[in-house]
C-alpha cells in the first residue's frame, strides 16, 4: 500500500535532478553568441560565404555574432569585425553570384544561404567570377 506513493516520489525526484543538471550555456569569448545548435563550418575573414557543413551533430556552443567572422578557418579563433576591401561594401546578405566584368548583368543565384559578406560597391564589378576577386570598374 506504501509503495505506490513511494514510487511516485522516487520518479518525481528523479525528473527534478535530471532537470536541475541539465546542459549549462557555454561561456562565449568576446564577440560570440551562444547557440543551441552551434555550426562547425562557420564563416571566416578568409572565407565568408563558406557554406554549411553537409551533416553535423548538434550541440551548443558559440558563433560569431552578427558583423562579426572567425579570424581563420578554425572554430576555435577568435571573431573579429570583417573589413570590406576597396570599392566593396558589407553586407548581411552577400549573394556568391556576383556581377564581374566578363558578366555585367549576372543574375542572383538560384538558391542560396544568406551569408553576410562584401559586395561591390555601385559602378564597380568583380574583376572574374570569384567573390574573392577585387571589385574594379570594367
Amino acid at each position: 500500500m506504501f509503495r505506490f506513493p513511494l514510487l511516485i516520489h522516487i520518479c518525481i525526484l528523479v525528473l527534478v535532478v535530471l532537470t536541475k543538471t541539465g546542459a549549462k550555456k557555454p561561456i562565449c569569448g568576446k564577440n560570440e553568441v551562444s547557440v543551441n545548435c552551434v555550426e562547425p563550418c562557420q564563416p571566416s575573414c578568409s572565407w565568408p560565404d563558406r557554406p554549411k557543413c553537409p551533416t553535423f551533430t548538434c550541440s551548443q556552443g558559440c558563433e560569431c555574432a552578427k558583423g562579426y567572422f572567425r579570424a581563420t578557418n578554425q572554430t576555435s579563433s577568435p571573431c573579429v569585425k570583417y573589413i570590406c576591401r576597396k570599392n566593396e561594401k558589407f553586407s548581411n546578405c552577400a549573394n556568391p553570384c556576383q556581377p564581374s566584368c566578363t558578366w555585367k548583368n549576372r543574375p542572383p543565384c538560384p538558391t542560396f544561404t544568406c551569408s553576410q559578406g562584401c559586395e561591390c560597391a555601385k559602378g564597380y564589378f568583380r574583376a572574374t567570377n570569384q567573390t574573392s576577386s577585387r571589385c574594379v570598374k570594367c
